[in-house]
């Protein structure tokens, strides 16, 4: 699915089984700095889902509650609200990305931003894990992914578990040469 909105475009697949005070992720690329108080293949599109307690990890399909963004609560059934999350989540960031000036001249690119929902449905731990080449673009993607709002946390057994995500952003400025 592909959401365009003022030449930034959106390419998020789901697989079912503040750069200013950047850190390395664990495995390489760039984590946004904690948040305040307050075209591509399947494959790059991972869900990974940790137990709370003893940090065990389950595969995606065995979440018996998906993390839901407030919007979505009232759909009809999980799968409505899993999809229409999903939306929600291409929506937000599109919307809030803001395409660098200084990247406006060139081709653009496509950074993949990692993102957890933790166990209270906050989205912490953002960082890169396929950089843009362009530190500008990397950055408008972290803010837009670090603004996302909270969410009712994923749930395995009645129990609240985080979990992560990778969401490409392929930001595009229409002078692809």
């Amino acid at each position: 699915m592909t959401l365009s909105f003022s030449k930034v475009s959106i390419l998020f697949f789901v697989l079912l089984s503040g750069l200013a005070s950047a850190q390395m992720c664990p495995g390489g690329g760039i984590f946004a700095p904690p948040p305040s108080s307050d075209e591509l293949d399947e494959s790059d599109m991972i869900e990974e889902v940790e137990e709370i307690e003893g940090g065990r990890k389950y595969e995606f399909t065995q979440v018996t509650e998906f993390p839901i963004a407030e919007a979505c609560e009232s759909a009809a059934s999980r799968d409505e609200q899993w999809s229409c999350t999903v939306y929600q989540i291409q929506r937000h960031i599109a919307s809030n990305f803001v395409f660098p000036e200084d990247a406006r001249s060139g081709p653009g690119g496509r950074v993949i931003i990692n993102f957890e929902i933790n166990a209270k449905g906050q989205v912490v731990n953002v960082c890169i894990v396929k950089s843009s080449g362009i530190e500008s673009i990397d950055e408008a993607g972290i803010i837009a992914v670090a603004s996302l709002d909270d969410f009712q946390p994923a749930r395995l057994n009645g129990r609240t578990v985080r979990m992560t995500y990778n969401v490409p952003i392929n930001a595009s400025t229409g002078n692809d040469e």
